[in-house]
Order: structure tokens, then sequence, then C-alpha cells
């Protein structure tokens, strides 16, 4: 099974808080804006407690001094965190008793040089590499859904080599996680001419350039392994345009599709019970075994397994489900049962969740005519009727469905571009005649006139036929629709299923040893045998280890007499008891689909290597649709995370100097609900009494007059050169 990169990530953040071992037991962990989010996905904040934190800080807050508590600073290294974690450690006043700082990601020289300069105060910092976000064990992102606008729309150019630059370092991150350097190659199309075609050449060129960068830095990367050499193929959402515009009928993608998830695992409802009507809201995640069982089943496949593990489950557990039937007077039953009572209910209350999403689902297959929509969007997709003959007839089919308004807008647009798509282009009257037949609104015209954006031709020839240039470059793509495996027999007999995504004929291709090198080409010379990569040999694996530790080769961890660290997570803790297996991780630029989330694990049954999928973002096809919809919007109507005004810092606004405070009481760690309660602001800072808790905005312990007298002489010590680096480290560019 390959490793999850969920678990792996999970493991990394507790072994160092482990690491971390005061002598009084208790710390404190501070986080940033960033690392919060990016901690939460990961753990309970139960697991926090457990591991001796006795309180969670914001370092954008103004927090009291304490010097009793040693602090573990868990941090994303961007320019305002580290203002503010210099505030920190030039304060006077000392705010811990000494700190531990570990980067998500991987510091510049002049963040470096500034943090040091206050060494005397940190035990240890250390750089993790592993700033990005695991969706699933073998899913991963590495930005937000800002992503398809700035790499598409050209009113964006400016931040395009920002967002690479920062793909690239966060893909290099999940290669150090795994311990692997892998041969990337990259999606090069055929004689296309719209403007985004370079993009998974110039993501692939500086991957490929952090990857050596890293690897000059770290002697032991990659770690010696049997394992053959990985693969990372790059491409970009134009290598499959169908993908997103699909309707998919396995449950993971269907529900997405069609229900209000948020960010593929929050889900909102409303049922009505005693108290009246109530919005529920749950998380799906891969803890629940009931969702991994069905989650890349198709959607009536899935509702069977549901319903009879459901009935199984009900049978299993009768006691419960009898509603007290048959009570018993056994003092030792009625433990048992008490204690069995809530994972009854709650395996109870996962099985109705998706049972009833399943049946939401089902209701808007039906409402919304997909069976008709759905045998023209594989048409479309495949060029292929189900029986296997060519398409003949489409517009004929299409132009009543385009009439019918018990379909959705949405509906029609998908299915009015997937033919666009599979004409690779229409006269602009002919595509404006069928957007106003079929009534689309004004967003969904906008996303037919920028299907140029990502490739599709703007028009045919004035002799009513595609150019040939264009058409070698849909070629592959209607390839890559048009074949299935024996392992999709199942699959085969729906008919609405038909189409598979282009990645997983590419990864199928790589793996029998026929991939184009013209169409995927390497970034460094490539093996002299299409499937030396797949067969990796020792002495390839060891010559990339050599290229991490040339001679002369100087990065950030070789300074001299530097108390930063940069341990990777696959240098501790690892077990070496799995069987190796090669891994190919597939990057997608621009958004991933839940067809190609399904296909990597399918791929890694099927293939007997560990498939991973990463991209910027995950996409629904109604968020494609607007993305589709906005390439040519302008930039302030984007609304672009980036374009956003800057959130406070209340840490760095002007203040009145703080006063060291006397503790009126022994400092006690926080409960578990207070903790909880911490996550997302300093639980003291509403806690008013003397006895609050000293990691919070607490008191701090009385200094003694040496220490009063020092805290002067460090801030004359350090000042001057605080001054020194705040120039060289935050001046513009």
């Amino acid at each position: 099974m390959a490793i999850s990169l969920i678990e792996r990530l999970r493991q990394t953040v507790l072994d160092e808080l482990r690491a971390v071992q005061p002598t009084n037991k208790w710390k404190v962990l501070v986080l940033d804006r960033h690392s919060r989010k990016f901690l939460t996905d990961l753990l309970d904040l139960d697991k926090l407690y457990d591991e001796n934190v006795t309180d969670v800080q914001m370092i954008e807050d103004v927090r009291e001094p304490n010097d009793t508590f040693e602090s573990v600073y868990l941090l994303m290294a961007r320019p305002q965190t580290i203002k503010c974690l210099i505030h920190d450690l030039r304060s006077p006043i000392r705010l811990n008793k000494t700190s531990h700082i570990f980067f998500l990601n991987g510091l510049d020289q002049m963040m470096f040089e500034a943090v040091q300069t206050f060494r005397e105060r940190i035990t240890a910092c250390r750089e993790l590499f592993i700033d990005f976000e695991p969706r699933e064990s073998q899913v991963f992102t590495t930005s937000t859904l800002d992503a398809p606008y700035i790499l598409y729309n050209q009113r964006c150019g400016d931040l395009v080599q920002n967002l690479i630059s920062e793909t690239a370092q966060r893909i290099v991150c999940v290669c150090a996680t795994l311990g692997e350097y892998p041969i990337v190659r990259y999606y090069r199309p055929r004689d296309c001419q719209h403007p985004a075609r370079v993009l998974a050449e110039k993501l692939a060129k500086q991957v490929q350039h952090e990857l050596d960068e890293y690897a000059r830095g770290n002697e032991d990367f990659p770690p010696q392994s049997s394992r053959p050499q990985g693969v990372l193929l790059i491409t970009d959402r134009c290598v499959d345009l169908q993908a997103p515009l699909l309707h998919e009928f396995t449950y993971q993608a269907m529900v997405n599709d069609l229900l209000p998830i948020r960010d593929g695992k929050f889900y909102e409802f409303a049922i009505t019970n005693s108290k009246g009507a109530e919005t529920m809201k749950e998380t799906i995640s891969e803890a629940d075994n009931v969702w991994t069982s069905v989650r890349h089943m198709h959607m009536s496949i899935a509702i069977d397994k549901l319903v009879q593990d459901f009935n199984r489950f009900t049978a299993d557990n009768a006691a419960f489900a009898d509603d007290g039937k048959g009570a018993t007077t056994n003092l030792n039953t009625i433990r048992n049962m008490l204690a069995g009572m809530d994972s009854y209910a709650s395996g109870k209350d996962k099985y109705s969740l998706y049972i009833t999403m399943a049946q939401e689902c089902m209701q808007l297959f039906e409402s919304r005519q997909m069976p008709l929509t759905g045998i023209i969007e594989q048409n479309c997709a495949t060029g292929r009727t189900a029986e296997g003959k060519n398409v003949r007839g489409l517009l004929e089919a299409m132009l009543p469905l385009l009439d019918d308004q018990n379909i959705s807008g949405e509906d029609r647009a998908r299915m009015l571009l997937t033919y666009v798509i599979y004409k690779w282009g229409l006269f602009p009257d002919d595509r404006r005649k069928l957007s106003t037949h079929a009534q689309l609104p004004s967003k969904f015209r906008a996303a037919l006139d920028n299907l140029d954006l990502v490739g599709v031709p703007p028009s045919r020839d004035p002799r009513g036929r595609a150019s040939r240039k264009a058409a070698q470059a849909a070629q592959f793509q209607q390839q890559a629709g048009s074949r299935r495996s024996s392992v999709d027999e199942q699959e085969a007999a729906f008919e609405l299923s038909r189409y598979e995504p282009a990645i997983k004929t590419a990864v199928r291709e790589l793996v029998r040893g026929g991939l184009s090198n013209e169409l995927w080409p390497y970034v460094k010379d490539g093996p002299n045998s299409p499937t030396a990569q797949l067969n990796g040999s020792a002495s390839m694996l060891a010559s990339h280890s050599a290229a991490g530790a040339r001679p002369g080769a100087i990065g950030l961890a070789s300074h001299s007499g530097s108390l930063r660290t940069n341990r990777p997570a696959w240098a501790k803790g690892r077990s070496m008891t799995e069987t190796p297996k090669q891994r190919i991780i597939v990057f997608v630029a621009g958004g991933a689909t839940y067809s190609e989330v399904r296909s990597v694990y399918e791929l890694s049954r099927e293939t007997n290597r560990d498939v991973y999928l990463g991209a910027t973002n995950v996409v629904t096809p109604g968020e494609w649709l607007g993305v589709l919809s906005g390439l040519r919007d302008q930039r302030e109507e984007l609304q672009l995370e980036v374009d956003q005004p800057a959130q406070r810092v209340p840490l760095l606004e002007s203040r009145p100097q703080a006063q060291p405070r006397t503790a009126s009481r022994e400092q006690t760690p926080q409960s578990k609900s207070q903790l909880r309660s911490a996550s997302g602001h300093v639980v003291a800072q509403a806690q008013q009494s003397p006895a609050r808790i000293a990691s919070g905005s607490s008191t701090t312990m009385q200094q003694s007059p040496q220490q009063q007298s020092a805290a002067p002489q460090a801030s004359d010590k350090d000042g001057k050169g605080k001054k020194k680096v705040f120039g060289g480290l935050f001046k513009k560019k």
C-alpha cells in the first residue's frame, strides 16, 4: 500500500512536538494563520493536549510574557510571519523560557540570517519541508481555487511566475517527504498556439531546479533504497478539457458535483427534528471506513453496498437496534451495552448520512435528465458510441436537449462545451446560434467564448474544417478517452461511465514503456530506452544521490555554526518493512478532477506501483465553469486572495510598552476544553480572573534584579543588528 501523505505529515508534526521535552513537562504551541489551518486539517486539538501542549497561541496576536514555559513555534516562512517571530525574539522581556522553531517550508537566506541573529534565545530551528496540503492519502494540493485564474487569465500575467515558483517548491516538499528524487517529464501539446501552452514546461523546469537545489543542501537525499527511481509527470488542465466538464457517476465525484460540499469534505444540510429546523455539519474523511469503501464505486453499486452493509451493521448490533425490546436486568450486559452505545450511534449516523446523500443525488439525476445529457457528453468525450462505433448525428441528438428547460442551464452549458471541444472549434456564428438556442446565461456564453484560452481553437477555418495542427493536438485526448483496460470491464457496463481521464492513459503508457517522448519530453536527458525509468537500477539511483552531494555544493544548511537543521520527514522514524514499489507522481496545474483522483487509486492496484496525484487545486464541474467564465474578466472582478487587503497583525501595531507582571499563584496547564477553544485566539484573553493560564495572555513570574538589568542590555545588543536585518529582509523589491 502506498504511504499515506496524511499519516506521514501527521507523524512528522507529532515527532517534532514529542522531541521537545521541557523540564516542567508542559509547552506552549505558537502558530500563524497558515500553519493553524495546516495543523487543524491534520490533527484533533485533543491530540495536542496529549502531547503536553498546554496552550495554542497565534503569533500575530499580542501575548503576555512568560518565562516558565518553553514555546514551540510551528510556522510558515513568510515575511510577515518572520516579522512577528523577530518581534518575539528581540523583546527585552522574555516571552518564554526558550524557543523551538519549526518551519513548514524552507527559509530563504535573508530570513534565515534574520532569525539566526537571535540564536541565544533559540534551542532549535528546523525546516520540515512539509508545505503542502494532503487532501487524501495519495492526493495533495499546493494552492487555492485562484490558481486557474492566475494561470489562464492574461490579466494576471504578473502573478504567474510567482505561482510557478511557489508550486514548484511545494512539489519538492512532497518529494522530500517521500524521499523521492524523481525523473521529471512534462506534457507538451503539439502545435498549439494558446498563451498557456508552455505552462507545464516552465513548471517542470522550475521543479527540476528546486529539486537539484534541495539535493545540494541535503547530502543524504535521496535516502538509499532498493526502490526504483520514481517518475514525476507534470501537465496542466489543458491536457484533458473534457474531464472537468463531464458528469461523473461514481460516488465521490457525484456528491461533490451535485451537493453543497465544501473543499471536498465539509457537508452542511438541514434537518427537521423536535427542536425544529436545524443545520447539521459533517466532515468527510478517510478516517471513515464507510466513506472509503464506496467513494470510488459507481453510484448504483455504492447504494447497494451501503444498504447491505447497514443491514449487516444493524444485525450485528441488534441489542441497540430493538429500541429496548427484550430488556435485560443483567448488570454486566447493561455495562457492555452502554460501552458500545456511542459507537453504535456514530455508525448509524454515518450510514444514514451516506445513504441520504446517495438518494439526493439520484433524485437530481432523474429530475435533471442526466441520462440523456450524459450520453451526449460521453459520445463527445470518447468520439465513440456505447457500441464502439464512430459518433454520427450528435448535433441532431443534442438540439432537443438544448431546448428542454427542465435541464438546468449549467447542464446545457456543459453538454455544449463538450461538443465544441469534440469538434475542436466552431465558426463564431455557429457557436453564437447554439448558445442562443440553448438560452444560456451570459456567464456560460463567456465560458464558450473563452475556450481558446485553454487551447481550443476559437473558430474553424473558412473551408469548414479544423486546422490540421490543432486537430493533432486533440488526437491524444480522443485516443485517451477511447481506451479501456480489462480491469475496467465492470465499469464498462455503464454507458455513462465510458470516458477515462487522459492522465490515466498517460500513466498506463508510461508503465508499458510507450509514453511518447515527443508529447511527454524529459526536463533532463532521459534514459536510453523508454522502459529504463520503470526498471530503475541501483546505479541510476546512486547517480542521483551523487548529484545531490557533488563537490562544491553549498546549501542553506551548511553554514558554520548554524543552529538550523533541515531533517526531512523521511529521515526519521521511517519504516523499511514495506515492499519497495516505484512511485509515479502526476501533477496537474490548473486543477485536478475527482475522476482523476479516483484514477490514481485504480492505477496503483492495476500497475503495482504507488501512484500519487497532485494539483494546484481540485475542481468540481461547477467551479471549472466559473473559471472558464472568468478568463477574460478584469482582475479586480476576480477578487483574488493575493489582491485582498492584508489582515491585521495586532502584534505589530503600535501600543504602550508592556510591563512585566507578577504571578499571583502557581501556574497550571489548561484543560482539553480550554485548549480546543484556543485554536483561533488566545483563550486567556477572554478570562480576566487572577488565575489566568500562564501560557496564554497570562501573568509572568517575577524577574530577578539580574534578569531585569540584563534585559535592556540584550535589547541594545540586538537592536542594532535587528535594524540592519530588517532593512535587508523586508525591503520592497
